[in-house]
């Protein structure tokens, strides 16, 4: 006779178990990126496709295809590159130098 088989043979009914509880630990990160990154990004595209006046649209969308903000959003990328530039060259001076830069 085996321990884990009672007197007719049947299994024991599950009585009383509890879930497992290893994901409540992520909860604090979810609530985290719920409340600061997907409430804001969801304002966002929701108010992308509003009009003022509150009704659906489009035009906010091909507002973007204008030369003011095609220029701005390269220059959006050019800045950050010009930034690096700068710190790789003075890298590369002090390397040449002979001075050593963490």
């Amino acid at each position: 006779m085996t321990a884990a088989a009672t007197q007719t043979g049947a299994r024991p009914v599950r009585a009383g178990r509890r879930p497992p509880l290893a994901w409540i630990g992520t909860m604090p990160f979810l609530a985290y990126t719920g409340i600061f990154l997907l409430l804001p990004t969801g304002i966002v595209i929701w108010n992308a496709f509003r009009r003022p006046t509150g009704g659906f649209t489009f035009s906010n969308i091909s507002a973007l295809n204008t030369s003011t903000v095609r220029s701005l959003f390269v220059g959006s990328f050019e800045l950050p590159d010009l930034i690096g530039g700068r710190r790789r060259a003075g890298r590369a001076a002090g390397l040449c130098r002979g001075v050593r830069q963490s």
